[in-house]
């Protein structure tokens, strides 16, 4: 069997430009035994799970049963495709029938592909395009124009050989990659599934999650708002897409949910088969961009729905969203939950006692510049004109890096990394501007709460925190401190950040930079100081430092707008009520 698999191994490397592997395309929960058989050296394959055991082959004859598949099939394309591998005896099969067509194998499961290849002789078949741990997607997007190439009509895969006994392993994959073979789509569903929305006052939502910071505070406003919300956790490193499916059917069987709700687009395929199974049921869902819905839709398929529907933290983005062909795209900023900040006074805890002048909470970006460099680290020409864009970037005063990038003549190696070069500049710019702004309150015993990367960074008179845990300890940094400074990413054009509505919730006073949101919200500097240009920042910090009494007044009527209008549960009303009238 080492031989052979060693030939067999030998034969892929000298056949690259046809073998395309993915090495993560297996399920964790199966184990695969190849058992004896009647047919001496053709030996059976079993796959167990937690639940059963599936017979692959025949236990008695498994060539006899593979040629007695093989002469009962009528093939009249030009070539095959084989989804299921097996142990390959039904591919040796339709070979010796069929030794003039071209024959291509898809085999998701990478395991048992490797598992085959000591029972199979690869030369013996000769595929002619070979593809293993792929799902539809892969195929889809990475390999098309190698499936087209096969056919002289170029619309159709060839006839399609399913190896049925591993479908039961694999029943989504294996329909959403027939499905794509056969360009049909995925769904297909009764009218039942197609009920009306929001017929109660209370509304019923279904919210995907994977730990993103604001899903905490969504879940509550849902539930405080009085709707019913059903939460479905996605773990990012063990999620199975056929699973979440299944079980996301399921329960919308069981609630019969007035739309489904995550954060960024979390839970989507970037493929839109998600988006695809929503419009089939006249489902709405909601993605809630809290990011730049211009990096993170660019990785999206460009399918959209009548039923999908984008809210974004910043209006500066609708116009984008909506040209990529998104009809529903609304405002919804920012907000504070109550019940995670609030006011409090050095008697609720001892370590309240301390209070610091000025602080500021915040990232240095070092390691968001460094993980999208990542990709590009090899073109010493992309490094060599990076501070350049960044420079470039930052003298247009505008988020969108794409203007700056328009000065270069750059060549990227593919869409990717050209996001990643993107996400690098304004990253790199958001520290630079942020340093522009803390840079000035040096002489003020400046607290800085964030990571190590800081203390490189900035004058050793500034004093470096650990950072601060968003659900457990920032209120109280809040509340310790006299002057809390902001300076917002440059991701944002006129949105302002979490700070600003959560240091206001805990009534303390906060100097922020200048975004249009501030004036829009908080109407006058009587209710939150803002500067226009980091040269102010000394004077006014050396001003309210000064007049206790007048900072805390101000801080009391960010403390009232705030509660009246800026929290999630203001928003998830929101939200729902412009689902309602769209829907209903």
């Amino acid at each position: 069997m080492r031989d052979l698999f060693n030939k067999n191994i030998k034969w892929m490397n000298e056949n690259s430009h046809k073998c395309f592997v993915n090495k993560g395309g297996e399920r964790f929960d199966i184990f695969y035994r190849a058992t004896p058989s009647k047919e001496q050296g053709y030996p059976s394959l079993v796959a167990v799970t937690k639940n059963e055991e599936i017979t692959i082959h025949s236990q008695l004859y498994p060539m006899k049963e593979a040629e007695k598949i093989a002469q009962s099939s009528a093939f009249d394309s030009d070539f095959v495709t084989v989804l299921g591998i097996g142990l390959g005896y039904v591919c040796h099969k339709i070979r010796d029938r069929y030794p003039d067509k071209k024959l291509v194998l898809i085999e998701p499961d990478t395991k048992l592909f490797y598992l085959a290849l000591k029972y199979c002789e690869l030369s013996f078949i000769d595929f002619d395009m070979l593809f293993v741990g792929y799902d539809d997607s892969g195929l889809a997007s990475a390999y098309k124009d190698a499936f087209v190439s096969l056919s002289n009509k170029g619309n159709s895969y060839g006839d399609i050989y399913i190896q049925k006994s591993q479908e039961r392993l694999y029943p989504y994959l294996y329909k959403r990659i027939l499905n794509f073979l056969q360009r049909k789509s995925d769904f297909s569903l009764p009218e039942r599934w197609k009920y009306k929305k929001f017929t109660t006052k209370k509304a019923k939502v279904i919210f995907i999650d994977s730990s993103y910071i604001l899903s905490k505070e969504c879940l509550s406003a849902i539930k405080n708002t009085g709707n019913l919300v059903h939460y479905i956790h996605i773990d990012a490193e063990k999620h199975d897409y056929d699973i979440f499916i299944k079980n996301l059917m399921n329960d919308i069987d069981k609630l019969k949910p007035d739309f489904i709700m995550s954060i960024n687009h979390l839970g989507y395929d970037k493929e839109g088969k998600m988006m695809e199974l929503f419009d089939e049921m006249e489902m709405p869902f909601v993605s809630w961009f809290v990011d730049s819905p211009n990096v993170i839709l660019s990785t999206f398929d460009d399918k959209t729905s009548d039923f999908c529907n984008i809210f974004v933290w910043d209006d500066d983005y609708i116009t984008q969203v909506k040209e990529k062909g998104y009809k529903h795209c609304d405002f919804l900023p920012l907000a504070t939950d109550t019940n995670i900040f609030y006011p409090k006074k050095a008697t609720q805890a001892n370590h309240l006692s301390t209070e610091y002048p000025v602080s500021f909470v915040g990232s240095s970006m070092v390691n968001a510049v460094h993980k999208t460099m990542k990709s590009w680290l090899h073109r010493d020409d992309l490094l060599a004109c990076f501070h350049k864009v960044v420079e470039s970037f930052l003298s247009l005063k505008t988020r969108h890096v794409e203007l700056a990038l328009n000065s270069f003549d750059l060549k990227f190696d593919s869409i990717d990394q050209k996001d990643d070069f993107i996400a690098a500049v304004l990253w790199k710019g958001t520290q630079i501007y942020r340093k522009s702004g803390l840079d000035k309150l040096s002489g003020f015993m400046p607290v800085i709460s964030g990571d190590p990367n800081w203390k490189n960074i900035l004058p050793l008179e500034y004093e470096l925190l650990p950072e601060r845990w968003y659900y457990d300890d920032l209120c109280d940094f809040y509340n310790q401190t006299k002057i809390n400074f902001n300076m917002t990413s440059l991701q944002m054009t006129n949105a302002v950040n979490q700070r600003v509505f959560d240091v206001s919730a805990c009534r303390k006073f906060l100097l922020t930079d200048y975004r249009k949101q501030v004036s829009e919200f908080f109407s006058s500097k009587e209710n939150m100081v803002w500067f226009d240009d980091v040269a102010e920042i000394p004077h006014l910090l050396n001003f309210y430092l000064k007049n206790d009494s007048l900072s805390e007044k101000i801080a009391a009527r960010a403390y009232d707008i705030v509660l009246k209008h800026h929290t999630y549960n203001h928003r998830i009303k929101e939200m729902i009520e412009i689902l309602r009238k769209r829907y209903k």
